[in-house]
């Protein structure tokens, strides 16, 4: 099914593992700051506190493990909906996916949660590893969390992003609106991977949503090409 903005009333029946979209908290702002994997099934409107999700904040709470871990039950303010109807099966591998993940040993702490996160779509940033470069564990942004979930989970890759290129240049003010202002210091930029001069080639939480704002016989047979930043907003 399309994306759809969530009504008050009477709101949806959403799907397991549908994306949850929330708004910049900007009196009229539609620009998607989060995504997240809505946890379970069930009945969501606009207007309520929130539904429990699986996400990257930091920190990443993938499962109960790293609920555990992070002591957090973490919940999205639902603005915005999307999701591709999934056979049983299909949930299936991708809870397994989300179960290797949350099985990762993370650090908690406000000086280590960042290491957590990266914006960076190089593969070498993928992976934090220890002094012998052994994978320790992997990192994410939110968007790319989700990305993934339905590329290796699920077998269906939402966007086209194996070479940057195919992704618009984004200024810093429209990364500030995602990451907040911290990211105006270079120091915070070089900690999730920022690196170097703007514009910067990064999959912003929007674009989830425009890639699953289509039928589900597209999703399922081509990836979507980001048109521009104005997919950074919703609709």
């Amino acid at each position: 099914m399309p994306a759809q903005v969530i009504p008050s009333a009477p709101g949806y029946s959403a799907t397991q593992y549908a994306v949850i979209g929330s708004y910049l908290n900007k009196h009229g702002s539609r620009f998607i700051r989060h995504v997240a994997l809505l946890r379970n099934g069930g009945f969501i409107h606009n207007g309520m506190d929130g539904v429990e999700v699986w996400h990257v904040g930091p920190p990443l709470v993938a499962g109960v493990n790293s609920q555990n871990q992070t002591g957090q039950n973490p919940v999205c303010k639902p603005d915005v909906v999307g999701w591709l109807a999934l056979e049983a099966q299909e949930r299936e591998s991708m809870a397994d996916w989300l179960a290797e993940v949350d099985k990762e040993q993370r650090p908690l702490g406000n000086l280590t949660l960042w290491q957590q996160y990266t914006v960076s779509l190089d593969p070498t940033h993928e992976w934090h590893r220890d002094e012998q470069g052994r994978p320790l564990y992997r990192r994410f942004s939110c968007a790319s969390f989700v990305l993934k979930v339905y590329e290796e989970g699920l077998g269906r890759p939402l966007i086209s992003i194996s070479d940057p290129i195919q992704l618009p240049e984004v200024e810093l003010n429209t990364v500030a609106h995602a990451y907040g202002d911290m990211v105006q210091r270079e120091p915070m930029r070089r900690r999730i991977n920022l690196e170097g001069a703007p514009p910067w080639r990064i999959v912003l939480a929007g674009y989830v949503l425009h890639a699953l704002n289509r039928l589900d016989t597209e999703i399922r047979t081509r990836s979507h090409s980001v048109t521009g930043v104005k997919e950074a907003e919703f609709p």
